[in-house]
């Protein structure tokens, strides 16, 4: 979460990503970067599943190093610990937080995100979306990506974020097809299992990819979402939640507990942590609401 160094911008993102009822970590910090979570996980289906994820993003957040007929552009921001005043030892503190929200591909064209990142069609031609947006693609403080990894919006084609029954999606046609990226496979019926092996894949305070694996099902009995312990973030919202043991999306994150809590010693914040089953959860809206309107 961030805007550029401005603090009118920086400002608006965290009022953002309250309103969305943010995230928090649960017993161990779980989050992983990409090639982490690859040495932990042979099967192939988990492979390229990060692939299909994105960044939303203020085109402010770009620059055009070579002009706009470069092959890369490169993504700016502050880092971790400047954005949010970090105390020592916190982790990821000199990781750049360039995104707001996360979306993923449910087809070539088609992107779904949570309601509350996107207001209307207006605000949705603001952002840009940038996929491959990860640790390893930095540079001199900056991620560069190719700039075939962005993408605008053309049409927000559904939208619903609504405080009586907690809805939250939005479904987004980029202005053109994914080629190299594959759309993840999405439950089309039923529920979550009670025992899932839950993982999620964003960016959490809108740093590049982590995923974030050994979550579990809190509460399945309400109809729109589910509760989670899942360590996510502000940032994490619109972040799909995977089955870890079928590789299929079972829901979108949307809501949790705050980030971070300020030290009792010390003028710096540090990552609120819930142990076992403290806190409220991590909310789902569950797939299955958005598979009629596709």
């Amino acid at each position: 979460m961030k805007w550029i160094l401005t603090a009118l911008l920086l400002a608006s993102f965290v009022a953002l990503n309250a309103s969305a009822g943010v995230k928090v970590i649960y017993d161990d910090d779980n989050r992983v970067e990409v090639k982490e979570f690859w040495d932990l996980n042979a099967l192939g289906f988990h492979r390229d599943m990060y692939r299909s994820v994105a960044a939303m993003m203020e085109e402010s957040q770009i620059e055009y190093p070579l002009g706009y007929t470069g092959t890369h552009i490169k993504v700016v921001a502050q880092t971790l610990g400047q954005a949010y005043g970090l105390c020592p030892g916190e982790r990821f503190a000199n990781q750049i937080v360039a995104s707001s929200c996360t979306g993923f591909l449910i087809d070539k064209n088609v992107l779904v995100t949570a309601g509350h990142c996107v207001e209307d069609q207006q605000d949705c031609e603001r952002k840009v979306w940038v996929f491959d947006y990860r640790v390893e693609n930095t540079y001199k403080g900056a991620v560069w990506v190719p700039r075939s990894s962005m993408f605008r919006c053309k049409k927000l084609w559904k939208h619903r974020l609504d405080d009586n029954n907690m809805n939250d999606y939005a479904i987004i046609e980029l202005d053109r097809g994914a080629r190299d990226r594959e759309p993840l496979r999405i439950r089309r019926e039923g529920r979550v299992a009670n025992d899932a092996n839950l993982v999620v894949v964003g960016h959490p305070s809108g740093l590049p990819t982590k995923i974030a694996p050994r979550a579990k099902v809190r509460r399945n009995n309400d109809p729109i979402f589910f509760t989670t312990n899942l360590d996510t973030f502000g940032g994490n919202s619109g972040s799909p939640v995977f089955d870890l043991r079928t590789g299929v999306v079972e829901g979108i994150l949307v809501r949790g507990e705050n980030d971070y809590v300020r030290d009792s010693r010390r003028p710096c914040m540090r990552v609120n942590n819930c142990k076992g089953d403290e806190c409220m959860g991590e909310d789902v809206t569950r797939i299955t609401n958005i598979f009629k309107s596709f």
